[in-house]
């Protein structure tokens, strides 16, 4: 694209005749720019994605930078959902941190076509299905496609199926147990 930065000229014909002058004292012309636009997403997966409670998943968040600008203050929030609990993160920029069961990362600068990589283990209780949902953002920039910038995904979880075993033996007539 182009930059307004730089030198400007500006430059006046006056070609009606007999009209002569002059701009007294000069002229100033101020350009501010916007913020710069970006085009951040994110997709999740979950590994595994059905598990027997009680069981551990992984859920890996992409984070990419679509550009066409630099994403600066880029940031990746996750609260997660009811029946799971907080066991460890990693994240490819930043800090994992886990508050009150809400999952936050500092990602920082992501160039134009890159990407950061968050991944964030939970253990599973009860069953049913469980909807992990993660959004990312930039505080500095203006997002371009908001609507991608959320990640889900879903898990199974089983509940413990309980198992009993029976054994009998006959003895002389009798039958124990």
């Amino acid at each position: 694209g182009f930059s307004p930065n730089g030198v400007w000229s500006l430059y006046i014909v006056d070609d009606t005749d007999q009209n002569f002058g002059t701009i007294v004292n000069g002229w100033t012309l101020n350009f501010n720019t916007v913020n710069a636009v970006v085009d951040l997403g994110a997709t999740m997966t979950a590994v595994p994605s059905a598990v027997t409670a009680p069981g551990t998943v992984t859920f890996t968040t992409t984070v990419t930078n679509r550009g066409p600008n630099i994403a600066t203050a880029v940031s990746y929030s996750n609260a997660l959902p009811a029946g799971v609990t907080f066991v460890s993160g990693t994240a490819s920029a930043g800090t994992v941190t886990s508050v009150g069961g809400i999952v936050t990362v500092n990602l920082g600068t992501l160039g134009a076509g890159s990407n950061h990589i968050v991944s964030v283990t939970v253990s599973t209780s009860g069953s049913g299905s469980v909807t992990n949902r993660a959004t990312v953002l930039s505080a500095a920039e203006l997002e371009l496609v908001p609507a991608d910038n959320t990640a889900t995904a879903i898990v199974t979880v089983a509940p413990v199926t309980p198992f009993s075993l029976f054994a009998t033996r006959q003895l002389n007539g009798q039958v124990f147990l």
